[in-house]
């Protein structure tokens, strides 16, 4: 039967010859002879020589000359079993191959060798000290590997790629209780899809990213969803979200905050305090001098000169980028650190893909070219 049409590679007739050699060899005790020939036929024939009848013979060789050396050579009895073991990982049905390597193990057993340099990690079915230690290692590698799975497909160049028409993702928990008109306002633009596509106009590194304007996508517009008694009740372009400061809502890093332009004037505008902000004076992370309240818990003469107030409506809790999951300030600080003019203003900008509302929880989709 043509070997070809069965799917198997055609063995090399030369092969077949440099087998019965090596057998030949290996009958009259020529062991070196054996290996030597078998080597030649590697050089010759290449990756064809790997093969069981050609494991199943190295073993044989070395084998038999472990035997001739006097003391026998348990090293090489061992070495003899592991090309055993490649035959039949090659072919598990290579009878020979199993007779012979069964004979082996058991001629190792009678002598006390096992048949591996290793320590015995069972006895009886029952985990020895070295085995119970290797369960434990096995178990902490696969959490750790688990943990950082993400890390190491990136190194290896193993991820996918990010195919989404996002770069990242924000996710905030908004302040609907303390902050309820700013919330309802960013909820029904959101939901909207108001925001959809409105770049990030302004970028301070270490400081804040400002974006949401609507209406003209530079910083000089935008307008509160809905009338709340202040505004042209006709013209909703001049509608804005009265301020709502709570003492207990303050400019944390990662805090989302109405921007504004004096007292009560804040539309659809905010901005994200980045990851490194600090107040300079008390060297608290954040930037609490735009609290409407000061750190007694009372309440701040806003509007005066010097005195800026903004309402924080949310908090950033959770981010990714990518895919991975990087955690909320991650992605806000590489939102902080794209490359920016003189006056702030990003020149590859950021922008919203789409925020989801989900209850009291945003999750904004963000494009960073």
């Amino acid at each position: 039967m043509n070997e070809a049409r069965l799917g198997r590679p055609m063995i090399p007739q030369g092969l077949k010859d440099a087998w019965e050699k090596a057998e030949a060899s290996i009958a009259l005790s020529s062991f070196d002879v054996a290996l030597d020939g078998l080597r030649e036929a590697w050089d010759d024939f290449g990756d064809k020589v790997d093969h069981a009848n050609t494991w199943k013979l190295v073993g044989d060789a070395k084998a038999g000359k472990a035997r001739d050396t006097e003391p026998v050579d348990r090293k090489l009895l061992r070495s003899a079993h592991a090309d055993y073991q490649k035959a039949l990982k090659k072919d598990p049905k290579h009878r020979a191959a199993r007779r012979a390597d069964s004979a082996l193990l058991a001629e190792l057993d009678g002598m006390g060798v096992r048949s591996t340099n290793l320590p015995a990690l069972f006895d009886d079915g029952a985990p020895t000290v070295y085995g119970l230690l290797a369960i434990v290692v096995s178990v902490m590698l696969l959490l750790t590997t688990l943990k950082y799975l993400p890390e190491i497909k990136d190194a290896l160049g193993l991820s996918k790629p990010w195919d989404e028409p996002y770069t990242a993702t924000l996710t905030f928990e908004l302040y609907a209780d303390d902050a309820p008109n700013t919330v309802e306002s960013f909820k029904i633009h959101a939901s909207a899809g108001n925001y959809d596509d409105v770049i990030f106009h302004r970028i301070i590194n270490s400081f804040m990213i400002q974006g949401g304007d609507i209406e003209s996508g530079n910083g000089q517009g935008g307008y509160a969803a809905k009338w709340y008694g202040q505004g042209n009740q006709d013209d909703p372009t001049t509608y804005v979200v009265p301020d709502e400061f709570s003492p207990d809502r303050r400019h944390y890093v990662g805090a989302l905050a109405m921007a504004n332009s004096g007292v009560n004037t804040a539309g659809s505008q905010f901005y994200i305090v980045d990851k490194e902000a600090s107040d300079s004076s008390s060297g608290e992370a954040g930037t609490h001098w735009l609290n409407g309240y000061d750190q007694n818990g009372q309440a701040k003469a806003c509007g005066t000169q010097g005195v800026s107030c903004h309402t924080v409506f949310g908090q950033v809790i959770g981010g990714t980028h990518e895919g991975r999951d990087l955690g909320g300030l991650a992605v806000v600080d590489i939102l902080s650190e794209v490359e920016t003019n003189d006056q702030d203003q990003a020149l590859y900008p950021p922008y919203i893909h789409s925020i989801e509302i989900d209850g009291n929880t945003a999750i904004m989709r963000l494009v960073i070219p």
